[in-house]
């Protein structure tokens, strides 16, 4: 009885052993995983910073326009792009794009008032701003119009995918197949060309241009990952809470980022260069 309970005794040591073993060879693993899975990708150390301060004010068309609401969304600037040394940036308040030059910081404005800007994309060197109402607007590089495409009413975005195709997406205009998500959008090309056509499309894979927002943390640095990329950030690059805006513009070196300081008087136009 006694040799009984010792070898019992001695099958549960040894069970507890490989259970311990097996705890630690699965811990290393998912280490090793982890570490992999960072050092896989390429770090982009920062090296320089550019700042523009753009006042607020909502009587002058040149400044930047801000409205709070109470029981609804705010109004200030929610989408720009980065070209060379130029952004264009949207003012939905005072309803028109401006031009900001990163160097002398000098600021032109587009001359027609705008309702409900929505999304800009710059593309084949022409300035492309949509809005919630049924017009895009066709701009050169100077800010000078085009023309305008009437197309359907809804939140307009622009979305690229894998293969760099570019899209003008209706979100307002959604419909289910299969469990998937379905939306009205029109070629980028095509708007070019006032050739309009709305196509169906799935946007899982897609993502809207120039947006990303994934940060990480690595050995108390913080990152933002893109694809196989990690860029060093000097801080935490914040989505604005009070109304929604693609507030941050990935380029392979260097990324653009805007945000208010903390009285809301000004709006802080971060340039990261890498």
């Amino acid at each position: 009885m006694i040799q009984v309970v010792i070898q019992i005794q001695q099958t549960q040591q040894i069970s507890k052993m490989i259970t311990k073993d097996l705890f630690i060879i699965i811990i290393t693993f998912f280490l090793m995983d982890c570490h992999s899975s960072s050092s896989s990708k390429k770090i982009l150390p920062l090296k320089s910073i550019q700042r523009i301060v753009i006042p607020i004010d909502n009587h002058k068309d040149s400044f930047i326009g801000y409205k709070h609401f109470e029981d609804d969304m705010d109004i200030g600037p929610n989408s720009f792009f980065v070209k060379d040394k130029y952004i264009f940036l949207l003012d939905p308040f005072h309803k028109n794009v401006k031009k900001i030059d990163i160097f002398n910081k000098r600021i032109s404005l587009s001359n027609e008032k705008i309702d409900w800007l929505s999304d800009i994309l710059v593309y084949k060197n022409k300035v492309i701003a949509s809005s919630d109402l049924s017009n895009v607007y066709i701009y050169d590089l100077q800010l000078k119009l085009d023309g305008k495409i009437n197309v359907s009413n809804g939140t307009k975005y622009f979305y690229n995918n894998t293969k760099g195709h570019h899209y003008l997406v209706n979100l307002s205009k959604m419909s289910i197949k299969d469990d998937v998500k379905i939306y009205d959008a029109y070629y980028v090309d095509s708007l070019l060309y006032n050739k309009l056509y709305i196509i169906k499309k799935s946007i899982d894979t897609y993502k809207r241009v120039g947006y990303y927002n994934k940060e990480v943390k690595i050995n108390q640095k913080k990152y933002l990952a893109v694809n196989n990329h990690l860029y060093e950030l000097p801080h935490s690059l914040l989505e604005i809470k009070a109304y929604e805006a693609k507030n941050i513009f990935v380029e392979p070196k260097r990324i653009s980022y805007f945000n208010f300081d903390r009285g809301k008087k000004n709006l802080i136009i971060e340039i990261f260069n890498y």
